[in-house]
Parts: structure tokens; sequence; C-alpha cells
């Protein structure tokens, strides 16, 4: 996989271009078993760029079928990226391949998680601002905008999806933007692409639209749904599949006998593909939202803010926001009402919130991202304007 210059020096991983590109540690296992890296670009005699590495080891011979798909989904991931230029994605720059092994490389970028914003919000028992919340949903609205839109050199619309946009997914950056990374799950019309007939939940099932769950559909308006069960969790801390006064027997007593079949092939499918019990349970409650469910998940929120959720959240697609671009223009209405605010602003209020928590972070150990990085780091990340 590496090779290790003379002594105890680098490890580097491959060339490209007359840039090497040296392990520094691992990042576990990818969504589809390819191995990730952390690496830092390196020229003959100066340190670059930190990126991300995933890596498919190849071996001589027939490869499995498994191997073959997992390279087929690296392959598109890095094909799709060639057509995605926006400030709030996180860029694939490049793919490589040896003869033992086949490597892309993403950009990067340092900020915490949405996932770490939650708990930093829950830890210090504060949410965070209206105004902060519509500020990422609009820098998302306007990525997913751009991906859902995009076209090939022939005009011929690509159809993309992410599929897997969750708290994990989107990292807020210290410029006070945000950033949705991984296309590893997504859907297109490329030509050559390969279709699976593998039968599993499609994306993190906690973020995950109805209809992609128990039927295998998955649209735009499918990640515009995804989008909303992420920001109602960064306002609130809630869920909307884990409402805590249902358990799943409840749950399957409201459904026909039609629907409980449904659901039930969902759960063995989950459960098949490794699912643990708590995501298993979150199919029962995708199951059986109500709109009232979202408005008690929503509540505490502003009325304008606790609309655009409920439109989000709509059961049926045909009841949600239609396009991307038609939801960018509502939270940033809405944005223009509670404002001024931009990322300066957003930056400032999460210094506030993570000066607030103090001992919590030490404490609980949350992690790094959400320390603020020195100015040479801030000056190497991708602007997100």
């Amino acid at each position: 996989m590496a090779t290790t210059d003379k002594g105890s020096g680098p490890v580097i991983l491959f060339t490209h271009e007359g840039i090497a590109y040296e392990y520094l540690d691992s990042l576990g296992v990818g969504p589809h078993g390819e191995a990730l890296m952390r690496a830092r670009q390196r020229t003959h005699d100066s340190a670059l760029e930190e990126v991300i590495v995933k890596h498919l080891a190849l071996p001589p011979g027939k490869l499995p079928a498994q191997t073959l798909r997992i390279r087929a989904r690296l392959e598109e991931e890095a094909q799709l990226a060639g057509y995605l230029r926006h400030r709030a994605l996180v860029r694939v720059l490049l793919k490589h391949e040896t003869a033992d092994g086949l490597y892309t490389v993403r950009e990067l970028v340092r900020g915490p998680t949405l996932d770490e914003l939650v708990t930093l919000a829950l830890e210090r028992e504060e949410n965070f601002s209206e105004a902060f919340i519509l500020h990422v949903g609009a820098e998302l609205a306007s990525a997913l905008a751009h991906v859902h839109t995009r076209e090939d050199e022939h005009g011929k619309p690509l159809g993309i999806v992410h599929r897997n946009i969750t708290l994990s997914s989107i990292v807020f950056t210290w410029r006070g933007g945000v950033k949705l990374a991984d296309f590893s799950l997504a859907y297109s019309n490329l030509s050559g692409r390969r279709t699976s007939t593998k039968r599993e939940p499609r994306g993190p099932l906690f973020f995950t639209a109805p209809e992609t769950l128990f039927d295998g559909e998955a649209e735009a308006r499918s990640d515009l749904f995804a989008l909303g069960l992420v920001l109602l969790e960064l306002a609130t801390g809630r869920h909307l599949y884990d409402p805590p006064h249902k358990n799943p027997r409840d749950v399957e007593e409201t459904l026909s006998a039609r629907e409980r079949r449904r659901v039930q092939g969902a759960v063995q499918a989950a459960t098949e593909a490794g699912y643990d019990a708590s995501t298993r349970q979150a199919l029962w409650g995708a199951a059986a939202f109500t709109r009232e469910e979202v408005a008690r998940a929503a509540d505490g929120l502003s009325a304008p803010l606790k609309a655009l959720l409920d439109r989000l959240l709509r059961r049926a697609p045909e009841e949600r926001f239609q396009t991307a671009a038609e939801l960018e223009e509502a939270l940033r209405a809405r944005l223009a009402v509670v404002g001024p605010y931009d990322g300066a602003a957003a930056i400032a209020e999460l210094r506030k919130a993570v000066a607030d928590a103090g001992e919590a972070l030490v404490a609980y150990e949350v992690t790094p991202g959400l320390l603020s990085p020195t100015p040479e780091h801030v000056s190497r990340d991708a602007s997100t304007r």
C-alpha cells in the first residue's frame, strides 16, 4: 500500500503529479469497507496540506464481487466530483491508481460536525439561535440546489441525490460556513454506473426519508426531508424518529396490516445489514410520525421556523418544498427578518457556546473539532465564499 523513505522517514502512500501523499494516521473504515486515512501532501522539501485519503486494496488476479462494488462506488464519487463546485461542498481532489490499490483524495475541513454542535448545545443546556439554524440551513440548501441541478457535458441532468445528509456528514467551518461531505452513497444518472441489487437501507436510518426507507425511492425531495431532520435536531436536540413518548409496540398498533409488513421488511433488512436495536426502532418511528409530532418536536421554536420545518418534514414528497432553491429562498427570507446575521456572527456565536460549555467540554471529552484552529490552519482551510 505504501513505501517508506530510507531510515525512519515518512510512509508515502503514493505520488501524483509530483506531490507525495504521506500517511499520518488511520481514520477507520468507510461506508463501503474502504480504508480511511489522514495524509499530508509533500514536495521534496516542503510539507503542504493535510487531506483525507480513501484506499481500496486491489490484489492481483480476479477481484471479488464486493471489491468490484467498492471500486465502482469510489470511482463514481470521484467522477461526480468533476461536476460539483460549490462553497458548501467538500471537494474530492483526485483519483489515483497503483498496481495494488485505488486511492481517492478529498480536502480536510477543520471544524466541528453538526453532531458535535448538538452535543455542545445539550451539554450547555442552551440551543443555538434561530439565526444560526437558518444560516446553516440556507448554506446547505444552496449546496443541494447546485447538486440537484447538475448536468453532464451533453446537457443531460445527472439526477444526483446525496442520500447521506446527516449531522456527522456536515462540518461547520471556522470561516463561518458549512461543508457537506461524502457522496459515497449518492445516486446519479452517470453513464456506466453500477446498480446494486443488495437489499439494505440506503443512508443512515435516522436521517433517511420514509419513501426511501420503505419503498427504496430516493429523489431530490428526499434529500430535503433529510435536511429537515438535521435542522430539527440542531435546533432542539430532538429527533423525529425517536420520540420518547412512544415505543414500537404502540406504533405498530396504529398501522394497517400492509404498513406493518412494509416496516417489518425494512426492519429485517436493517437487521441483516448489521444495524442495532436503536436504529431498528427508528424505523417504526419513521413509519408512523404525524404532523402533530413534528410540531411537538419543534416545541419552543418560533412559529415561522416551526412552519418551515413542518413543510420540510411532510410524509408525502409533493407536500414538501419542491426544490432546494425554493427552500433556500424561504430560509434566507426568514433570516433577513431575524438578522442581520452572517458567517462572522455564526463564528462568534459558536465561540461563545464553547466558552460557556467550558468544563463540560473537558469532562465529557468532546472532540477537538470544537477547538479553535491556529491562524495557520484558518489560512489553509478552503474558503466558504
